[in-house]
């Protein structure tokens, strides 16, 4: 069985942005769970997206939160053009 196969996608981490969503993700979520943010604007949508989703698989958008496949339970590294 390859690796890939073994992907954890059986799970799915809840998540909102009342209480402490980057926290729990951390604690909770593991790379390749089903990542569902709820209470979040579409405008403010794409910076959760950017810190946490994979790219290679589909993000679904409503107007009040996401759902996308955990790339990792950290939030990515942000570079600034100065």
């Amino acid at each position: 069985m390859s690796f890939s196969a073994k992907a954890d996608m059986d799970k799915v981490c809840y998540v909102d942005n009342q209480n402490s969503p980057y926290k729990f993700i951390n604690e909770n979520c593991r790379r390749n769970n089903i990542l569902v943010w709820n209470s979040v604007s579409y405008e403010e949508q794409h910076f959760h997206i950017s810190d946490y989703c994979r790219f290679d698989r589909n993000v679904e958008r409503t107007k009040t939160g996401f759902t996308c496949v955990l790339y990792s339970n950290v939030a990515r590294e942000h570079l600034h053009q100065d």
